[in-house]
């Protein structure tokens, strides 16, 4: 388990929590998220079945607590014991073969969760400021004009296309 605190940042946790899942869903992984009151939590775990029998299934936890001024990011995997337990089963089944490719997935977990702190530290440097709620509010104005907008344009060309149909033809 690692965890940063960033201090004095001002960032939009929830675009945060976002552009994390964006991470790990382009790299084929399930997502399960859940939010609260100054608590964001995602998990992530790649389910396939020949990743359980061997030990190799591990589950990445990132939990971000606080406000958009000062918050931490915590990075965790699943359960030890449930991998040694599956990988120890697997490895007198299989003579232990399977060993070897938990310690790779275990290095491999490494790799990932270097990789994710990259990116987080990359998004909460360059990433989207928290939004005062004047901004929430001209936002959804704006989605909400826009959306009025493209709904007049069809029904504007809607009612073209009938009259081009019900002109009579020369």
């Amino acid at each position: 388990m690692t965890k940063k605190t960033y201090q004095d940042k001002d960032r939009d946790l929830d675009a945060l929590l976002r552009d994390i899942e964006t991470w790990f869903s382009g790299q084929g992984y399930q997502i399960q998220t859940n939010k609260t009151d100054g608590t964001w939590f995602l998990q992530a775990a790649k389910t396939e079945m020949w990743r359980k029998a061997i030990g190799a299934s591990r589950a990445f936890n990132v939990l971000i607590q606080g406000q958009p001024k000062d918050f931490s990011v915590e990075l965790s995997t699943g359960e030890w014991a449930s991998n040694l337990t599956a990988g120890g089963v697997a490895a007198v089944l299989t003579g232990g073969a399977t060993l070897l490719v938990s310690g790779l997935a275990a290095g491999w977990s490494k790799k990932i969760e270097s990789d994710l702190w990259n990116f987080i530290d990359q998004k909460v440097m360059f990433g989207e400021k928290a939004k005062s709620v004047q901004e929430l509010v001209v936002l959804k104005t704006q989605n909400s004009l826009e959306e009025k907008l493209k709904q007049l344009r069809d029904a504007t060309i809607r009612v073209s296309l009938m009259r081009l149909r019900t002109m009579p033809k020369s």
